[in-house]
């Protein structure tokens, strides 16, 4: 199971560049063989058993033969081998992600900093326009969104390991109590003390929903979203959340909860 909140080490780079493409986007691609494209997906050919990368030479088949998918190994899962002449099982990524990859792990050694746009492209020579636009091409988020994610990701372990909220806090690289207290009630949905204390009487409704990255659980309070987690069965992400809040008051509310779910599905298409 996954959890919501981003980071470097349990993103799949493949599988939400291809999740931000339309179908349509990428038999585009594949028409014009974009080079671009390449490591963001493979297509496989039903008439001839075979999978190629984007920029493939070889003739463009017929779009109703073709399949998409996010990684060669899945193609070669699902029965197809890899094209002698792109040879799309020795894809190292595209130099996109790789770039996207090296500002995460910047980023998370740095938590405790406020990194500018500018610092960023300095850094990396790119232009903070061009960086940003590229990382949220990428991930779906900016680099000051994925520092928020890491840190929230930290503070949430840091208390449930039983550390108190102020070393929590410190040790997740926040450097005052107001710069955490403004991200609590929207990311947590309560006050860290009552998350630290697996939320105890607190009223938690859930739901699930189809999603691109598998079933989804949207878990919300009262103050707001406070767990959304991917699975690939309802029994497990129940499990999840119950093991993320032990003590809360937890209760199942599809109708009540429609609204926020299409809200929430619409940004992931």
């Amino acid at each position: 199971m996954n959890s919501a909140i981003l980071t470097f080490e349990s993103a799949n780079f493949g599988q939400l560049e291809m999740t931000s493409l339309t179908e349509d986007a990428r038999w585009q691609a594949v028409q014009a063989r974009d080079a671009e494209s390449d490591g963001k997906f493979v297509f496989a050919v039903s008439s001839t058993g075979v999978y190629c990368r984007p920029s493939c030479p070889s003739k463009r088949p017929r779009r109703e033969n073709v399949t998409f998918y996010r990684l060669p190994k899945e193609a070669e899962s699902a029965g197809f081998r890899a094209c002698l002449r792109c040879r799309p099982q020795a894809m190292s990524g595209n130099p996109q992600q790789e770039m996207v990859k090296a500002v995460c792990r910047y980023i998370e050694q740095r938590l405790d900093e406020s990194l500018t746009l500018a610092h960023l492209g300095k850094e990396f020579h790119q232009s903070p326009f061009h960086l940003q636009r590229t990382f949220k091409a990428v991930l779906g988020i900016t680099p000051k969104e994925y520092a928020n994610s890491c840190r929230m990701r930290g503070f949430r372990q840091k208390l449930k390991a039983g550390h108190s909220v102020t070393r929590a806090m410190h040790e997740a690289g926040y450097s005052s109590t107001s710069r955490l207290y403004s991200r609590t009630a929207s990311e947590l949905g309560m006050e860290p003390a009552k998350y630290r204390r697996g939320a105890i009487a607190a009223p938690i409704r859930y739901t699930f929903a189809d999603s691109p990255l598998g079933r989804i659980l949207i878990a919300a309070t009262n103050k707001g979203i406070c767990s959304i987690q991917f699975a690939e069965s309802d029994d497990e992400l129940e499990q999840g959340l119950k093991h993320e809040f032990p003590y809360a008051s937890r209760r199942r509310d599809d109708e009540g909860m429609a609204d926020l779910t299409a809200s929430l599905m619409r940004h992931m298409r």
